[in-house]
């Protein structure tokens, strides 16, 4: 979509310009860290194979994702069943609920009266890694209240940081399938080295 001009009767003209988002791309490699070639089917789902031509199987691509200078191979994670202590945070503040570029929502049902206190009376927040869908994107969750009930939303990206690249042209922004947090690297080595 190119710019367009919208006529706002009695105001006036604005232009708006669009903001595209999309995931960052990485290398697509086997387990031992091998470069892969997609082939595209023709009345089939497409496939990955390898330098000899043989097809590789989904369980095992990984993508090869760089973390402070070190290349690590990060195998299809599985979904998050278990949080540990250490990677969970409680914060006041939930407004990275409302700035997320791409965000995933789920309702929660719990019967724990400690997070049940924590959340809806003490309104406080928990942030924690959290791996849905493809199995290769970690969202930072933030387990909130919404309306007196518990909610999940899984985060990634600013919108805040993509409009700070305000520009009259149009903007590409990439969305991180990882959080660039501190304990990311550490995270992801050791989701890297569990074969699932």
């Amino acid at each position: 979509m190119a710019n367009k001009q919208i006529d706002l009767q009695g105001y006036g003209r604005i232009v708006i310009v669009p903001i595209n988002f999309k995931d960052k791309e990485y290398e697509t490699v086997d387990m031992e860290g091998n470069a892969l070639t997609y082939q595209k089917g023709t009345t089939e789902r497409g496939r990955y194979t390898n330098e000899e031509g043989i097809e590789v199987p989904s369980s095992h691509l990984c993508k090869k994702i760089e973390i402070d200078g070190e290349t690590i191979i990060q195998p299809k994670m599985t979904p998050t069943k278990e949080v540990e202590e250490e990677d969970i945070e409680v914060i006041d503040d939930n407004g990275q609920l409302y700035s997320a570029i791409d965000r995933k929502i789920y309702s929660v049902f719990t019967e724990n009266s400690k997070i049940k206190d924590l959340i809806l009376k003490q309104n406080k927040s928990l942030r924690f890694p959290f791996i849905a869908g493809s199995g290769y994107k970690i969202y930072e969750a933030i387990l909130t209240a919404w309306q007196d009930k518990i909610i999940l939303c899984g985060c990634r990206g600013d919108i805040q940081d993509a409009l700070k690249m305000y520009s009259d042209e149009i903007v590409d922004i990439e969305i991180s399938l990882i959080p660039e947090k501190p304990q990311t690297k550490r995270l992801m080595k050791a989701l890297a080295t569990a074969r699932y």
